[in-house]
């Protein structure tokens, strides 16, 4: 392979890796979670599968399944952001000691 190829295999690669890894910013609210970009939102009452991919692309990684309570079922994140889902729909948020919506006491 000849190297000006080899650089720009290397230089796509790391271009993909950044991208990957960059999260997209958001804050917490009332009613559940809104992007800072775009006037796009994660609503409560949004089902559990489509909530949890989107956040997990706000991210830039999956939650991970957290011990829930009260039959709630939760993911959480390494900032400290979990969210709660009652059957199948988000019902809340907590993060840094600050929630909405439903979450476990």
């Amino acid at each position: 392979m000849k190297k000006p190829a080899l650089v720009l295999i290397l230089l796509c690669a790391a271009c993909g890796s950044e991208t990957a890894t960059k999260r997209i910013p958001f804050s917490l609210d009332e009613g559940g979670i809104q992007l800072s970009d775009r006037p796009l939102r994660i609503d409560f009452g949004r089902t559990d599968h489509s909530a949890i991919s989107a956040m997990g692309k706000l991210m830039s990684q999956p939650g991970k399944i957290g011990p829930g309570c009260n039959g709630f079922n939760e993911r959480f994140w390494p900032d400290g952001t979990r969210l709660f889902f009652d059957d199948a729909n988000f019902i809340g948020w907590e993060r840094l000691g600050q929630s909405a919506g439903i979450v476990c006491a």
